[in-house]
């Protein structure tokens, strides 16, 4: 009984060896994956945020006219005193 278990235990290592060899395969194309996944991730974020700094122009321009015209109030306000 002694050689059978041996081989059992034979064919349990050959079969423990194949498993962990598939593993890190899979292990190996899953980080592939996810890295190419993350470099679209970032490139995405980078066209995004490209995105909203474009669209905030308007807003800078918009606090412009508001402060020239709150400054031109001022001064006509102050003319007005005097």
């Amino acid at each position: 009984m002694t050689s059978d278990h041996n081989e059992q235990l034979g064919k349990l290592k050959i079969e423990m060896r194949e498993l962990e060899a598939e593993w890190r395969g899979e292990l190996k194309t899953i980080k592939e994956n996810h890295l190419a996944h993350m470099q679209d991730s970032l490139n995405n974020m980078r066209i995004d945020i490209t995105k909203v700094t474009g669209d905030v122009a308007w807003l800078v321009r918009f606090f412009w006219v508001i402060a020239t015209a709150s400054v031109g109030g001022l001064i006509t306000g102050v003319i007005n005193l005097i």
